[in-house]
C-alpha cells in the first residue's frame, strides 16, 4: 500500500473485517512491528526508537473501534481531553491545558 497526505489532510482505512486495518494503523504509530517503511515530514520513521517518534506522535491520531474501551468512564470528558492537550502542547502550563480543554468543549 502506498499513500501520501498533504499538510492539514486526513486519511481513513476502510476494508473488510481482518483485512489488516488495525494492523497497518498500528504499524504506523509504531504501536506494533510492521516491515514496511513510513516517512513522515520525509523522514523515514524505521529507524527511529520510541523517544525520538514522539513528536510524531503529536501529528498522528488514530480512532480506535470500541469507545468503551479507549475512554476511561472514571474521568470526565473535559480530563481526557487535557491529558491530549498535554502531548500536543508540552510546554504549556496546567493552566492553559484546562482552560483549553474547556474552550474546545463549549
Amino acid at each position: 500500500m502506498d499513500f501520501s497526505l498533504k499538510a492539514k489532510e486526513n486519511i481513513g482505512i476502510i476494508g473488510r473485517s481482518e483485512s489488516g486495518k488495525i494492523s497497518l494503523a498500528l504499524g504506523l504509530l509504531k504501536l506494533a512491528l510492521n516491515s514496511g517503511e513510513e516517512k513522515i515530514l520525509g523522514e523515514s520513521m524505521g529507524s527511529l526508537n520510541s523517544k525520538a517518534f514522539k513528536p510524531y506522535r503529536r501529528i498522528l491520531q488514530m480512532v480506535f473501534q470500541d469507545p468503551y474501551a479507549s475512554l476511561n468512564p472514571r474521568l470526565s470528558i473535559q480530563s481526557i481531553l487535557t491529558e491530549a492537550l498535554c502531548f500536543a502542547y508540552p510546554k504549556a502550563s496546567k493552566e492553559e491545558w484546562h482552560n483549553l480543554a474547556k474552550l474546545r468543549l463549549e
